[in-house]
């Protein structure tokens, strides 16, 4: 299938995630599901994370999460927040791609 330009590019991308445990570092992944932010997008009060990250798959959860509030936890928590806008970054900006976020 072609690439086509469209106003809503959203795409899949692993994240990888090192999480802090009792018995040390635990790392797991997840399929995030990103938007492509505009650069001229007026992010004055909103959160970047919530701008950029839409959906995940795979992410192993105890019973009872409901979706909504498993994006809220991946967005909140330090160590899936950075995860979330590492894999991003590295998804958009491509090695030897010059990048409107610098």
């Amino acid at each position: 299938m072609a690439f086509k330009l469209s106003k809503t590019n959203n795409f899949n991308t692993k994240v990888e995630v090192v999480t802090p445990t009792e018995s040390g570092e635990q790392k797991w992944s997840f399929t995030g599901t990103f938007r492509i932010l505009p650069a001229d997008e007026d992010l004055a009060g909103k959160d970047y994370v919530d701008a950029i990250f839409v959906g995940a798959q795979g992410v192993p959860v105890e019973d009872g999460i409901s979706e909504a509030d498993l994006l809220n936890l991946l967005k909140k928590r330090p160590d899936t927040r950075n995860a979330i806008v590492s894999a991003y970054n590295k998804a958009v900006v491509k090695k030897n791609q010059t990048s409107s976020l610098f």
